[in-house]
């Protein structure tokens, strides 16, 4: 490798340690959200918190598992690349896919 390549390569890794970091502190702050709208809601309608966060995820299973065919529609091999359901452990795909 020359110089310029290694340069760029120890840049190239800087800024995706950056990038993890972000993505798990959007992650952080998406689960601190999610508990915190289920607490409220389970406050003011009187229902338990767990089946208020098990009906959120269940929206967000579908908004995800729509915008996946809609993208597959326009661009399949890209869709196939961004789609973490297959990565999904057995269980996971399980829950995933119940109605």
């Amino acid at each position: 490798m020359t110089p310029e390549e290694v340069k760029l390569l120890d840049r190239f890794v800087n800024e995706f340690a950056i990038v993890r970091k972000m993505v798990f502190h959007q992650r952080a702050q998406i689960d601190a959200l999610g508990a915190f709208v289920c607490a409220e809601l389970a406050n003011a309608t009187g229902v338990e918190a767990k089946v208020l966060c098990d009906r959120l995820e269940d929206g967000i299973r579908k908004v995800y598992d729509g915008q996946i065919v809609e993208i597959e529609k326009k661009d399949p091999a890209y869709a196939a690349r961004i789609d973490m359901r297959p990565d999904f452990s057995e269980s996971d795909q399980s829950e995933w896919y119940l109605p």
